[in-house]
Formats: C-alpha cells, sequence, structure tokens
C-alpha cells in the first residue's frame, strides 16, 4: 500500500531480479519511461518508480481481477451448457475499450507490439486497461520500427514483423484482431497445438482464423479486414472504434440470434481437430533463419484445403463444357423427333461426364466451408495465384478422368462418343435399332467406319 496525499492506494510493483544485465536494465527503464507519458482510462497508470537501490522498480496502479485470459477464462460455462447471456455485451465492451486505448497510443506515435490478452487486465467493473509496454517503441518520424533480433510472440504478430521485423500502428491492427478472435473465443489461445515455425507458415500461406463459436458475422468481418496481408488494407484504430460504437446494438441483435447455438465443445475443437489430421498429411520443410531485413525461406506449409478449392474449379469447367454440347445440338435444327432423340443422348452424356466429378467436388468443397471453416475463398485463389504448382492436382486429374470418359460412354454407346466430341454433327434420321445415319465433316475414316454399324 502506497500513502497518497489523498489516502491510502492500492497498486502493484514490478520488479527485476538482481543478476540482470545492465541491458534488461535499460529496457526496464525504457519501458517505465513510456508508460509515463499516458493518461488514459484504458491504459495501466504508472505512479512512479524507484531506481535508488536494489531491486528497481515500477509502481503502477493495481489491477483486482489479472490478466484478461484468465478473467476469460473464469466466464467459460461448464460442457454442454450456454454461455450466460450478459456475456456478449461484456465481450464487447472488451473489444471497444482496447480499440480506444490503442487508438491513444497510435495517435501518441507509439506501437505496442505486443498485444495480447495476456498483457491486458481488467479492473472494476469491466474496465480494461492494456499494459506491458516492454516491446513498446516511439515510432518517431517513420511510419514503421525494424526491431533488432529479439523475442516475438508470433502468433499475435503481422505478417510483415515476422519477415521483414517492420513494426507500425497497422500491425498493431493485426494483433488487435487476434485478441478480439482470443476475446469472442473466451480465452482459447490461437493456433493451439501448433508451433510457431508451422503458424508462420499458416499465416504465410493465406490463413486465418475460423470465428469463434457465437462471435457476430459482422465482428468477424472485422477480424479479417485487421488480418488483411497489405498493411494499407487493414483499418486503422480511429475507425475501428468508431465503427464498434455505431455498430454496437447491430452485433448484439447477432449476438442475440447466435445464443442459442453457442455451445462449449462444439465447432471450435471440430475444426482445429479436422485440420490437425489434414495437417499430418502435408511435407513440412525446414525453415531458414531470417537474417536481418531479408525474407523468409524454405518450403510454404499449403494448407491441404486448397485442394478442395482446385476441384472446385472442375466443376466451373465441367458445367461449361456440358452447356456447350447441350446447345450445339440445336445447331442443325433437326425435326421434332430427331430433336427430342438428340437431347436425350445430350442428357446421358451429362450423366457420365459430369455428374460423377460434380458431385465429388461439391461434397468437398462443402465439408469445408460447414466443417472445417478454415479458409476464406478469397485466400485461397490468392494461394493459387501465387503458387500455380497448386494447379497440379487438377491436370493430374483431368489426365485421369478424359481417358476413363472415353471409355466408359463408347462402352454406353458407340455413336455417343464421336456425338459428343464433334458437337452434333450428326443427324439421326431413324431413331431405332437399325438406324441409318447421315454424317458430315468428319476427317478420320476410322469415324466413319464407326458410324457405319448399327446402333
Amino acid at each position: 500500500v502506497w500513502e497518497s496525499p489523498t489516502g491510502p492506494v492500492d497498486v502493484a510493483i514490478k520488479t527485476l531480479n538482481n543478476n540482470t544485465s545492465e541491458d534488461e536494465k535499460v529496457k526496464f527503464l525504457q519501458e517505465a519511461a513510456i508508460m509515463g507519458q499516458f493518461h488514459h482510462p484504458n491504459i495501466v497508470k504508472l505512479h512512479g518508480m524507484v531506481t535508488v537501490g536494489e531491486p528497481m522498480m515500477i509502481v503502477l496502479e493495481l489491477i483486482p481481477h489479472g490478466d484478461m485470459r484468465q478473467y476469460l477464462h473464469t466466464l467459460q460455462p461448464q460442457p454442454g451448457e450456454l454461455v450466460a447471456s450478459t456475456v456478449p455485451g461484456l465481450l464487447l465492451s472488451f473489444c471497444r475499450q482496447i480499440a480506444s486505448g490503442m487508438d491513444y497510443l497510435s495517435k501518441k506515435g507509439f506501437v505496442h507490439r505486443d498485444l495480447a490478452a495476456r498483457n491486458i487486465l481488467i479492473a472494476k467493473q469491466g474496465l480494461c486497461n492494456i499494459a506491458d509496454f516492454g516491446m513498446s517503441r516511439d515510432l518517431e518520424d517513420d511510419n514503421y520500427y525494424v526491431a533488432n533480433a529479439c523475442k516475438i510472440p508470433v502468433k499475435w504478430t503481422a505478417p510483415e514483423a515476422l519477415n521483414y521485423r517492420r513494426y507500425s500502428s497497422a500491425s498493431d491492427v493485426w494483433s488487435y484482431g487476434v485478441v478480439v478472435y482470443e476475446i469472442w473465443s473466451l480465452g482459447h489461445k490461437p493456433f493451439e497445438n501448433y508451433t510457431n515455425e508451422q503458424c508462420i507458415d499458416l499465416i504465410n500461406s493465406g490463413f486465418r482464423l475460423p470465428p469463434p463459436p457465437g462471435c457476430p458475422r459482422t465482428l468477424y468481418e472485422i477480424m479479417i479486414q485487421c488480418w488483411h496481408p497489405d498493411t494499407g488494407g487493414r483499418p486503422t484504430f480511429v475507425d475501428l472504434v468508431s465503427r464498434l460504437l455505431l455498430s454496437d446494438v447491430e452485433l448484439l441483435n447477432e449476438v442475440s440470434k447466435e445464443e442459442e447455438s453457442t455451445v462449449v465443445g462444439g465447432p471450435l475443437e471440430t475444426a482445429f481437430d479436422l485440420y490437425d489430421d489434414l495437417q499430418k498429411m502435408l511435407k513440412q520443410g525446414d525453415e531458414e533463419r531470417l537474417n536481418k531485413g531479408g525474407a523468409r525461406g524454405g518450403k510454404t506449409l499449403v494448407p491441404i484445403t486448397c485442394y478442395f478449392s482446385v476441384l472446385f474449379l472442375s466443376v466451373a469447367w465441367q458445367c461449361l463444357k456440358a452447356w456447350t454440347s447441350f446447345t450445339m445440338s440445336f445447331v442443325n435444327k433437326p425435326a421434332k423427333k430427331e430433336q427430342q432423340f438428340t437431347t436425350e443422348v445430350n442428357l446421358v452424356s451429362l450423366l457420365l461426364n459430369q455428374l460423377m466429378i460434380m458431385s465429388l467436388s461439391l461434397l468437398l468443397w462443402l465439408i469445408q466451408l460447414q466443417f472445417l471453416q478454415l479458409q476464406l475463398m478469397y485466400s485461397q485463389l490468392l494461394l493459387i495465384l501465387h503458387h500455380p504448382i497448386l494447379l497440379l492436382p487438377l491436370l493430374i486429374l483431368l489426365l485421369v478422368l478424359l481417358p476413363l470418359q472415353k471409355s466408359v460412354l463408347e462402352l454406353h454407346h458407340p455413336l455417343l462418343y464421336y456425338n459428343n466430341l464433334r458437337y452434333q454433327k450428326i443427324v439421326l434420321k431413324r431413331p431405332g435399332k437399325d438406324c441409318e445415319v447421315i454424317y458430315k465433316q468428319f476427317k478420320s475414316y476410322k469415324y466413319r467406319e464407326v458410324l457405319r454399324g448399327q446402333i
């Protein structure tokens, strides 16, 4: 207890060990100097510091409920129970308060660099206080800060900071998005069960954390914007504060609609378990250590879900092919009976050629969207554009299916394959067992011999 002019005040003391190095002492003093410049209700208050004698001490206001991550754990219901109705409003309040405090830091020209739920303290009446400025730096006249070799909270850090050690307010915005994920997952650690190296590969390949159970769609869209790969595509803290204030009623309405489905032990754990099983199928390469100012080396760990996206692209190709084949059947404008028979042939062709691949592709795509919830389509398309080698499964698939299509169709009907291939250049005169055929524009003698045979 510290005796102030207005009476006793409960305080927290942050100290250094007696055997700390001079460099650590300098950083300790820098942290105190930084905190002394801030006066905001959502930033922990510095009362003073002690530099005479050992150990050195920083005197801070006492925050009774500890850090946010531990506090969020106390809000978690038992398995099978619903989240309390008062929790969503409290979580939204946390998101707004943290954005407000970070907006203040950004306007002051400081970047936190270690924004996480463990570094946010919860005071009475749900008041959030941003703390732990040991990694904070003054941006001065530059828009970014190039850090020296130091420990980095990988799972909360933006790609440009991981790859190039470039820190800015935009990198704090990325970390803020992860904090929002922690808040709505009630203290669930991001990228749990993954190493830092795996996490870096996932982020660089376009993977983004899935929405926590019960998280409003509007808020998850804000999180995705915070995780934009380009710093210019991320919102500022000013934008975040205004959006959270304006959409308060909308967010609460979304929460009320999803409250009944917010059960502990559900979609979040299932998504990570399924992804973990798929991840074991991938080959993992060793990562080269980052040289100062250089880019990351090593192989990229590609989520297997991009393979499902490649299969989905084949659906569009197959549908286009089927539609072209169907419409070309009317080029020669045959008679009514001939038109009906030709149409029936095309429907059989559609079933044999397209149904199997379309069903399989759509099934895999639905599995990804409804159960895995691991990547956005936008991120996957970007991944394919940056890594054309991912189209290789599609090419292999086509090479395997084309001979198979020919064999199946020739067994079903000797005329059907060539009919489909030549876009209905054949006119059937008398549909029946011994039908005669008039053929046009066939260069190969082999085709003519087939068409002369019986149907």
